[in-house]
């Protein structure tokens, strides 16, 4: 059965490179497309001030237009901005969102948006692959942006049996010493820094791209944030059902 189901002149350019490029996911499990930031657009980008951190944004449910302000209330806590340039990004973002949902034939996502401050917690990279999220017999995509800094690193692993040998120690990990925050973080930076001796980085997104790829299979795509250092701004969509997404949410709420 065709799990893309062709669509039709679709108004958003994010949702017909999906469905433009459904082969290709299937055959590399991943795929980079233009954001079509349009150059108004990228100038807000320039101009944004990032003066702090904000908790993250997360939207379970169907991605209408009202995203919008509830986007633009959150994105105007991380400084002082110009009201019309938090507005460009509030719109790149829900067409982003909107894009996933429509691409993929789904009637819901679960959209999230970080802001960051530099930090060094990700100098070593924390390589892994994203785990099934709800119940599903057909393979599951996630989009992830950029807007403003460092984009993710993307991966392959280079030795299988080292790879199988650390996720073991990392799931050990979390058992044996979720009550011993010290020891967890000390045990997590070890296995991290084996990490970095096989996984191989592969090709990561220009600036102005955004990435779809395989989440919740045996062939998830392993992937890391990025040293961050500069303010960044990140977004994530994850298209589903309605019950799907409820069901991601009460998991993780």
């Amino acid at each position: 059965m065709d799990k893309f189901p062709t669509i039709k002149q679709s108004p958003n350019p994010v949702a017909s490179y999906i469905e433009c490029s459904r082969q290709q996911l299937e055959r590399d499990n991943l795929v980079h497309l233009d954001m079509r930031i349009s150059p108004p657009e990228q100038e807000s980008l320039d101009r944004i001030h990032i003066e702090q951190e904000v908790a993250p944004f997360n939207s379970y449910g169907p991605v209408t237009e009202g995203l919008v302000p509830r986007l633009a209330e959150y994105l105007s806590a991380m400084g002082r901005n110009d009201r019309a340039d938090i507005e460009h990004v509030a719109a790149i973002i829900y067409r982003l969102a909107s894009g996933v949902q429509t691409g993929f034939r789904k009637d819901a996502s679960w959209v999230t948006v970080r802001i960051s401050l530099p930090t060094s917690a990700f100098d070593i990279p924390r390589w892994h692959p994203d785990g099934g999220y709800f119940r599903t017999e057909v393979k599951t995509y996630k989009l992830v942006a950029t807007l403003r800094g460092d984009q993710t690193l993307f991966g392959k692993v280079a030795d299988q049996e080292a790879y199988r040998q650390l996720e073991e120690a990392e799931r050990e990990n979390r058992t044996r010493n979720q009550d011993d925050p010290d020891a967890l973080e000390a045990e997590d930076m070890r296995i991290r820094k084996e990490l970095a001796h096989i996984i191989e980085p592969i090709n990561a997104p220009h600036t102005g791209e955004a990435t779809v790829y395989l989440v919740g299979d045996e062939d998830a795509v392993i992937h890391s944030e990025p040293p961050i250092r500069e303010p960044r701004i990140f977004v994530s969509v994850l298209p589903g059902s309605r019950e799907q997404i409820g069901e991601w949410r009460a998991r993780s709420e």
